[in-house]
């Protein structure tokens, strides 16, 4: 499976650079396939086009519904009909099949669970929301090399292979928490930077360290023996 993604960038104060960035992911679980939408909006709300004190986010859209929807329950004024229906018309366009309509399960939600306490946002860090999870899986050992091998991912980009699974700590920062699924459950075992491992032993190591990773099970690769303890170890 192949991706990408959109940002949208904030210049600095003197306007000789950006920082800042908010990442919309293709693949993330939070945004998928409208990704490009999302970042065209979050563009319009950064640079000023929209005026945010008067943008309402889906979840604020919800309450003011169900909030309207109980008034035409209980009983309105005359005067007040025509507008709450029009208002109401006006969220239900907006808002669609995601309105009212339980939430669907989250691919992935038991490796997200298992990476929450773990992967955590720096102070520095725009609020959650600008920080999907972006996680996907790779259908071989070449592609998750290829995956890995990039740089600059937001944090909360992960790839699943199998049973072994890479989720990024740190935004730009090559730093990958790797988990293992043993017995159902997703475990965390090692922190690997896996750049410095490619740019200092090659890409040969490189695979042989990640079928290692494979073929190993959770409980030898957090308790190894002194004499099993890999070479390969970061």
């Amino acid at each position: 499976m192949q991706g990408y993604q959109f940002a949208t960038w904030q210049y600095t104060y003197d306007k000789l650079s950006v920082n800042l960035g908010h990442y919309y992911p293709t693949w993330s679980q939070e945004y998928g396939t409208n990704a490009y939408e999302k970042a065209k909006h979050d563009f319009a709300l950064r640079s000023g086009l929209i005026d945010s004190p008067r943008h309402f986010s889906d979840d604020q859209l919800k309450n003011i519904y169900e909030i309207l929807a109980i008034g035409t329950r209980i009983g309105l004024l005359p005067s007040q009909e025509d507008d709450v229906k029009q208002i109401m018309e006006q969220i239900e366009n907006t808002l669609g099949s995601g309105l009212g309509k339980p939430a669907q399960s989250t691919p992935f939600k038991d490796l997200i669970n298992a990476c929450i306490d773990r992967v955590r946002l720096a102070p520095r860090e725009y609020p959650v929301r600008d920080y999907p999870w972006g996680i996907q899986k790779v259908s071989s050992m070449f592609e998750l090399m290829e995956k890995l091998g990039y740089d600059n991912y937001s944090v909360r980009t992960g790839f699943v292979l199998d049973n072994l699974a890479f989720v990024e700590q740190v935004s730009g920062g090559n730093e990958w928490l790797a988990l293992k699924l043993d017995g159902g459950e997703w475990k965390s075992f090692e922190s690997i930077s896996y750049q410095i491992m490619l740019h200092k032993h090659g890409a040969n190591y490189c695979k042989d360290y990640l079928e290692h990773l494979l073929e190993t099970s959770w409980h030898d690769l957090k308790y190894p023996s002194p004499a099993e303890e890999p070479t390969m170890q970061m």
